[in-house]
């Protein structure tokens, strides 16, 4: 299964222009299907309410998966598991269902699950989840909300994927400023954003690492002098690869030692890598994150890394973070990229640009993942 964002087609096969009439924030690839989410409302003139599912292969819509009449808000981000897509983001109510913050919807049709009790989850009033996670029976939110169903949860919430009742873990006031990303990796849950205290825990510094057996939180090394330039400078996404993190955002130290937008980091300890020395790194934070096992891809609103020319996207090297200028983008996406994963032998590029490389590209582009040529889609 990858996972990458899509922008827009104007051709009969594929993806090259004017598909998505707004942005789109998350796309899920699988069995040869693109389940895509964002602000859009219309694909190819087309309603789809900030959902939709198109066939890889033609560009076309699936006519099955109806969602002419889906969510009345933005979605933000959204899980595959079996046949079930976990989706949160900002609507109340989902083809007339109200659905408050997170649905559970069939990949086959678009039905909603309605055993997955939603309607009084999130206050939509005033409150957001941004980011889902999936690990066993659960899934794992974090945003800007301080209850679900009625208890108290401070930005993160243990959610059954069954039937969405809360689970124990997360008990009290949790974070104290926003947490931004997560990812999960086996029994562990790691947590990044601008916080500093988790419930009664204070001196965290923008990382947070959970073990997801007992739902506890870690603080043998991970409680104090981390990112410590936190509330206004801090990650905005990680992303684990093998025994090490990955992080980017607007930060530009890390435990004392510059690290310009980007870091990496023991799993285990939270010691950094210092052979993955980015030196300048970038002037504006990266936004997200993808790999491949051996390279390490960058998107988001920067225009050099390191004092060579990479608009918008870069290629670094996982082990010391160098640059591949084999993968050409001095003349990349004009403007910010926000999300990016890889599929096959091709890097899947979604945010705000209308071009790349001076081709129109509304949002989209699929290019190669070895020198950032253009593909047909």
């Amino acid at each position: 299964m990858n996972h990458f964002y899509i922008g827009r087609p104007s051709h009969s096969v594929g993806f090259i222009a004017g598909s998505f009439n707004e942005s789109v924030r998350k796309v899920i690839v699988d069995d040869g299907y693109a389940y895509v989410f964002g602000f859009f409302t219309t694909y190819r003139g087309i309603d789809a309410k900030y959902m939709a599912k198109i066939s890889i292969a033609t560009g076309n819509l699936d006519s099955t998966f109806n969602v002419s009449t889906g969510f009345n808000g933005p979605v933000l981000d959204a899980v595959l598991d079996g046949g079930y897509l976990y989706i949160v983001g900002g609507f109340e109510s989902y083809k007339g269902t109200t659905r408050n913050g997170i649905a559970k919807v069939s990949t086959t049709d678009a039905s909603v699950d309605s055993g997955f009790n939603s309607a009084t989850a999130f206050n939509r009033g005033s409150e957001l989840p941004d980011r889902i996670a999936i690990s066993g029976s659960y899934l794992y939110v974090i945003g800007s909300f301080f209850t679900y169903k009625g208890t108290s949860r401070g930005g993160i919430a243990q959610i059954s994927k069954t039937d969405a009742s809360l689970g124990s873990y997360f008990s009290g006031t949790g974070f104290n400023m926003s947490a931004d990303c997560l990812t999960v990796d086996g029994t562990d849950l790691y947590v990044a954003g601008a916080f500093d205290t988790y419930t009664n825990t204070s001196g965290l510094t923008g990382l947070a690492k959970f073990d997801l057996t007992s739902g506890s939180l870690v603080t043998d090394g991970w409680d104090t002098g981390l990112f410590t330039e936190i509330p206004t400078r801090y990650p905005y996404s990680i992303l684990c690869v093998g025994n090490y993190l990955y992080l980017v955002g607007n930060f530009t130290t890390y435990k004392g030692t510059t690290r310009n937008g980007i870091v990496k980091v023991s799993k285990s300890t939270a010691a950094m890598d210092a052979t993955f020395d980015p030196a300048t790194g970038f002037a504006s934070g990266p936004l997200a994150l993808a790999s491949d096992g051996t390279d390490l891809y960058a998107g988001g609103g920067f225009t050099s890394y390191n004092g060579t020319s990479a608009v918008r996207v870069a290629k670094l090297s996982l082990s010391d973070a160098s640059i591949d200028e084999s993968f050409t983008t001095a003349t990349g996406a004009n403007s910010t990229v926000r999300t990016l994963a890889l599929g096959g032998s091709s890097l899947f590029i979604g945010g705000d640009f209308t071009t790349f490389k001076g081709a129109v590209r509304n949002r989209m582009t699929r290019v190669s993942s070895s020198d950032a040529t253009n593909n047909s889609y």
